[in-house]
């Protein structure tokens, strides 16, 4: 090996050192909370969101009743409450697509 070889060497084995020491502090902060992984993030903001639209969802049959007993025409009613949470809901989802 000559001078020039070696020196490669050294500079690979550093970099090699550095990107280790860096996994090693990301593995330890996120184990004592101060990063999150950001897969973990997402699966659990795709599982609240759907949780949400459920909820969301579900307003028009929820309330359905309730109109009913004011003598409101209780369908027409469910269907405008649908039609207006999926315009909201589907303009929402675009903003992400």
């Amino acid at each position: 090996m000559n001078v020039t070889q070696d020196a490669g060497l050294i500079a690979a084995k550093t970099r090699l050192t550095e990107a280790k020491a860096r996994k090693a502090e990301i593995e330890l902060a996120v184990l004592e909370g101060k990063k999150v992984d950001r897969d973990d993030v997402n699966r659990r903001w795709s599982e609240q969101a759907g949780r949400i639209k459920t909820k969301i969802l579900a307003i028009p049959s929820r309330m359905t009743p309730q109109f009913s007993a004011l003598g409101v025409e209780s369908e027409r009613v469910n269907e405008l409450m649908k039609d207006v949470i999926t315009e909201i809901l589907e303009e929402l989802a675009s903003e992400y697509e």
